[in-house]
Order: C-alpha cells, then sequence, then structure tokens
C-alpha cells in the first residue's frame, strides 16, 4: 500500500514539475493575427490572433501557440537557427490552400525557431502544384 501511494505522489510530482516547466515565461512573446487556418503538427487552427512563446520542455524547445481568447492551446516542438536580429513574424509553407507554419521569427534575439515538417506536409511537398511561403508580421509583447 505505501508503495503505491509513493508512486501515485511521484507521478503528481512529475506532471506538476513538468506542467510548470511548459507555462515558465519566456523572454519574448510575440503576438500575430493571422488571416488564414494553419496547421501545427496534425492539426488545424482557424485563422485568428495567437500568442506565441518559446517553452522548454524536458529539456526541449516548444513554441506553444495560444489563441488570444485562450481557449486554443497547441504545442510544436522547434530548434534554434542561429540569426540575425529579425523583426518579429511568422513564416508559413503554402501548398495549394493549406498553410503550415514554419518558421518563428522575433522569440530570441539571435536565434530563429524552426518548426519540424509533419507528415502530411512532406506528402504535399512532392504533390502540391502550387507552393509558396507566406510571412504574417507580429509584434513583440
Amino acid at each position: 500500500m505505501k508503495k503505491q501511494a509513493y508512486t501515485t505522489l511521484m507521478i503528481a510530482v512529475l506532471i506538476a514539475t513538468a506542467f510548470n516547466s511548459a507555462q515558465a515565461q519566456s523572454d519574448w512573446l510575440i503576438k500575430a493575427n493571422v488571416p488564414f487556418n494553419f496547421v501545427i503538427r496534425d492539426r488545424t487552427l482557424p485563422a485568428g490572433e495567437y500568442v506565441f512563446e518559446l517553452v522548454h520542455i524536458g529539456g526541449s524547445e516548444a513554441i506553444k501557440i495560444r489563441s488570444a481568447d485562450g481557449n486554443i492551446t497547441a504545442f510544436a516542438p522547434a530548434r534554434s537557427e542561429r540569426a540575425k536580429a529579425s523583426n518579429a513574424k511568422l513564416t508559413f509553407n503554402r501548398y495549394e490552400s493549406q498553410f503550415f507554419l514554419s518558421q518563428v521569427d522575433g522569440l530570441e534575439a539571435t536565434a530563429t525557431q524552426v518548426l519540424a515538417k509533419s507528415r502530411v506536409e512532406e506528402r504535399l511537398i512532392d504533390s502540391a502544384t502550387e507552393r509558396s511561403r507566406v510571412s504574417v508580421a507580429a509584434s513583440k509583447r
């Protein structure tokens, strides 16, 4: 019985620690009004105003995307690449009429965050007849 209680307590502590790490504020938050539906990993988010934040979860970086009304939250793994200081902006890969978030600038002064391509995006790369990159301006909060 003691072993089960100890195990339950340890799991609760680990979950609380992970949640607090994901909730930690980064130095930079950016806000953007995305005028089209867009895909994060395997999830389509509706057009609207969003806040983007760099968070560290379990030693890895991720972008936390939260709708301005707080009803939608999504996380996307990201990797930092060194870059010169850039204005805050979002860059999307567009294939036909689908938009995939691919890069976030402005969350760190000397780096840009690059998101991995999903399996759906990888398939569209080869089959799409129309493709382009679209940038959306953002503002630092």
